[in-house]
């Protein structure tokens, strides 16, 4: 409507740029988690590649370094992994977090979202009630006019 402002547009603006920055808050967590998620793959199947080479190195002559520096290798390998999987789950409970704070901002925004439309609603309803009033005044003119030309004055 032409003539509606919403007095809470501005705040109904900082609210919505807030959800959006919490939703690129959510997506950024959900993106490092997959990347995390890849990378523990990786480091899985490095270990299992490991793991395939020692078996083959059991089978012919047996270098005693070279046991001990792919054994090292393993170890650096999973402790890798186990730092990747400790931190899935910090960016899992950070990503729990920025959930909780995108479902209350995209709330926040809602509630002022309905205020906003019981104020348009208002607006309208006040504008039609205040036409209506106006086409009845000209409708009473008109009929006042149309009987004063009928009676002749």
């Amino acid at each position: 409507m032409k003539g509606f402002k919403f007095r809470l547009a501005s705040l109904l603006n900082l609210r919505c740029s807030e959800r959006d920055a919490a939703r690129r808050g959510v997506a950024d967590a959900t993106q490092a988690l997959g990347i995390l998620e890849t990378q523990i793959a990786d480091k899985s199947s490095e270990l299992e590649n490991l793991k395939t080479q020692r078996g083959t190195y059991l089978q012919g002559q047996i270098s005693v370094d070279q046991l001990l520096a792919q054994g090292r290798h393993e170890i650096l390998v999973e402790q890798e992994k186990a730092t990747l999987q400790q931190q899935v789950g910090q960016v899992n409970v950070e990503l729990r977090k920025r959930e909780l704070i995108l479902q209350t901002a995209d709330q926040e925004v809602k509630r002022i979202e309905k205020l906003r439309d019981r104020a348009l609603q208002t607006y309208r309803d006040t504008e039609q009630a205040r036409l209506q009033a106006e086409m009845d005044e000209v409708a009473a003119v008109l009929h006042q006019s149309a009987e004063n030309s009928l009676r002749g004055t």
